[in-house]
């Protein structure tokens, strides 16, 4: 037994394909009973396409960039859960009245709850619906509220003064995050980083009171030991170097071109900074005072001052390796501590303000706040959830009659959302163009749609530039080039300027298949005859030159130049080939009109339809056929679409789709053209020729021998005006055997 239970469809042809209909809004949420062979399309790329880019984004829960059937049908499950009113889903467009939520269960109670929520956040509690501008910016929903859910607070977020100043001061310090009223704010990790670095700052300064070993003065003489440190380990190595081998003193004092470098011009501590820290002997103590290099004499009296004689305890001016051993040992404890110093922004603040932030409970009242803000977060899904019904209540419609089924192409007032605006060109305009981002890729696969396609690059005022695919499917292909110009309006009406960058060939029209061959014949003609007048030209220009050097050099061999001749040879020449053209050309017409008035008129008109179908029938046959074959499938892959069969464009859609020039009905025109060309002469000859050419055909075929008389035939011995040429013997067959 059938199911009477499944959904009963509806199909309408329609550009030879079979497309669902949607009637109605049940039609709409059952579509996940229709079978996806059904689909035109099985996934559509969020970008790319004249639709709203939220609601794209909303339905591609995946963030691919491409809405796919399984997440169209996701979509419309959610519509379909949370809404017990149907009626203005098919009109499409519309706010959501809040009574068509679905408040049957508790999640639609929720659901209406958050609506009713949003509405009062917005100051518009009796508006009883919500479109899609009231939702498009979110911040404006959560302006006024303390706590939003999002799991961020901000120094509004607490009437607590002194919880407020320590939000403030995270967020000051460590930065923060956009609070969904669009205010700064901080959450859970920014705090956990602050309170974290405070107190390893807090518990590195405790630790360092054991490595104070001069007390106060500790960071002073840590940092004249660091200084010099590096010197005074190169001194004693090189005494250490000369107590080994006694040749190697002279050598590391420095060598005395590097006093003669200097001695010529104004000494200063750069110049001797590279010369040992004083003079080098084995085994020498190093000199704090008197004996040091002047470059380091001030630093060698600072650490003797600060470092040698209160660890020493004895006022020395010199001292040994072994005691520079005993200062590094006091000195280094200080120093490692100071290594392990955090690097954190937190240390602004001061080691005051950090101590009483990390003991007065601080970090407990912030994470309670942040919690607090968390534990709304349901609340605040719900909320989320409202916005996507908003959204989906008013696209849902749209986007399923450009996707499911192509309802919006085939309708004649309507644009389907893969159409980005109108190209005018050649005085054409095209509907089908698409936005492209790779032109090479895209023209690649586009080829495969057996269309005329034109890239264009579009450009506003600003340098804002983008690129199209235009395809043009009627018309003529010999006007559209690279480098043409032309004007392109966006669905927003916004008009770009716009010009061609690149094409890809394909057969147009019919019409243009029709003139092709004619062309081609026209264009034979013409460049036969061009090149024969080229030739002659060139003989005569031979000719010419050659004659004026023959009377050069007879000149100049002082003769007589002969006349030059007048061409009669040429000119005999050129009369005969006019006159046997002329013959073959009466032959010809003759020929014609013999069998012209020899036929009823009826086959003489079937004899010029036939000419006319052997020239150009076969190429609009070919063409035909070509047309038939576009398929617009091929272009929208190309784009980024999943089509799922063909989509081929009939002649009538083609024409549609690239609308020619036309005078509008009732309009008035004149003929006569103040600016044209006075051609009344070149046309009077033209038809007197023709005249006496069809009239010497009609005499030769004895049509006209009741008005002129035949010619008798001329008697055996008159003279001739042409020599008879014989026809030629035919050979001799060789003998047999």
């Amino acid at each position: 037994m059938a199911d009477t239970t499944a959904h009963r469809w509806r199909f309408v042809r329609v550009g030879g394909i079979n497309q669902v209909q949607f009637r109605n809004a049940e039609d709409l949420l059952a579509v996940d009973d229709l079978d996806p062979k059904l689909w035109m399309a099985l996934s559509l790329p969020v970008k790319g396409v004249v639709f709203d880019k939220d609601t794209l984004e909303l339905i591609d829960s995946d963030k691919d960039g491409r809405v796919r059937a399984t997440e169209l049908i996701a979509a419309v499950k959610f519509t379909r859960q949370y809404l017990k009113d149907t009626t203005a889903l098919f009109r499409g467009g519309a706010p959501l009245p809040i009574t068509s939520i679905n408040d049957r269960d508790p999640a639609g109670q929720k659901l209406l709850a958050a609506a009713k929520r949003i509405l009062i956040n917005l100051g518009k509690s009796d508006a009883g619906a919500l479109s899609v501008d009231d939702v498009a910016h979110p911040t404006k929903i959560f302006a006024g509220t303390k706590l939003n859910g999002d799991g961020i607070v901000t120094p509004d977020s607490t009437e607590d003064a002194e919880l407020k100043a320590a939000v403030t001061t995270i967020l000051d310090t460590v930065g923060g995050e956009a609070d969904r009223s669009g205010k700064p704010g901080i959450n859970q990790a920014k705090a956990d980083t602050f309170f974290k670095d405070a107190q390893a700052l807090v518990d590195w300064q405790a630790a360092g009171a054991a490595a104070l070993t001069l007390g106060d003065d500790t960071a002073k003489a840590h940092d004249v030991w660091a200084a010099l440190k590096a010197k005074v380990e190169d001194y004693f190595l090189r005494c250490r170097v000369a107590a080994f081998d006694g040749r190697a003193e002279a050598p590391l004092n420095g060598p005395v071109e590097a006093y003669a470098a200097v001695a010529t011009r104004n000494l200063d501590g750069l110049a001797l900074a590279a010369l040992p820290l004083a003079k080098v002997e084995a085994n020498r103590p190093l000199p704090l005072s008197a004996g040091v290099s002047p470059s380091y004499t001030d630093q060698a009296l600072a650490l003797r001052d600060l470092c040698v004689r209160p660890i020493l305890g004895k006022p020395v001016d010199a001292i040994s390796e072994a005691d520079w051993r005993a200062v590094c040992s006091r000195i280094e404890p200080y120093a490692t501590w100071l290594a392990k110093k955090p690097g954190s922004p937190v240390e602004k603040l001061g080691m005051d303000a950090l101590k009483a932030l990390t003991s007065n409970g601080a970090k407990a009242k912030v994470d309670a706040l942040i919690a607090e803000d968390a534990a709304l977060a349901p609340e605040t899904a719900e909320i989320d959830s409202v916005i996507r019904l908003v959204r989906y209540h008013r696209d849902l419609k749209a986007l399923i009659e450009n996707y499911v089924s192509f309802d919006d192409f085939y309708e004649p007032k309507q644009r389907a959302i893969f159409q980005y605006g109108t190209l005018y060109l050649d005085g054409r305009a095209t509907e089908l163009c698409f936005l492209v981002d790779d032109v090479g890729k895209h023209s690649a696969l586009a080829a495969a749609s057996k269309m005329y396609l034109a890239y264009c690059e579009i450009t506003r005022v600003g340098g804002e530039k983008k690129t199209i695919c235009a395809c043009f499917t009627a018309g003529l292909a010999e006007s559209l080039w690279v480098g043409r110009n032309g004007i392109f309006f966006d669905r927003e009406g916004k008009d770009w300027d716009a010009v061609i960058i690149k094409v890809v060939e394909a057969q147009i029209s019919l019409k243009e298949a029709f003139w092709n061959p004619w062309r081609k014949i026209s264009k034979m003609i013409g460049d036969q005859i061009n090149k024969i007048l080229a030739s002659k030209e060139a003989a005569m220009q031979s000719a010419a030159q050659k004659s004026v050097d023959e009377a050069g050099t007879k000149a100049q061999e002082g003769q007589a130049a002969a006349p030059v001749p007048a061409g009669g040879a040429a000119m005999a020449s050129a009369v005969a080939a006019i006159g046997i053209g002329l013959g073959f050309l009466s032959t010809a017409i003759a020929g014609l009109m013999g069998l012209v008035l020899g036929m009823p008129v009826w086959k003489t008109v079937l004899g010029i339809i036939g000419l006319v179908l052997v020239v150009s029938g076969p190429s609009v046959a070919i063409a035909y056929f070509k047309l038939r074959a576009r398929d617009l499938a091929a272009i929208l892959n190309a784009g980024g679409w999943a089509i799922n069969g063909q989509i081929l464009l009939s002649l009538k859609l083609g024409r549609m789709l690239t609308r020619e020039a036309s005078l509008p009905d009732g309009a008035e025109r004149s003929l006569t053209d103040p600016y044209a060309d006075d051609n009344s002469t070149r046309n009077s000859l033209i038809t007197l020729a023709v005249i006496l050419i069809l009239a010497g055909g009609l005499w030769y075929v004895g049509a006209l021998e009741h008005y002129f008389p035949v010619l008798p035939d001329p008697p055996a011995d008159a003279p001739k005006l042409f020599h008879e040429v014989p026809p030629p013997t035919p050979p001799t067959p060789p003998p047999a055997g």
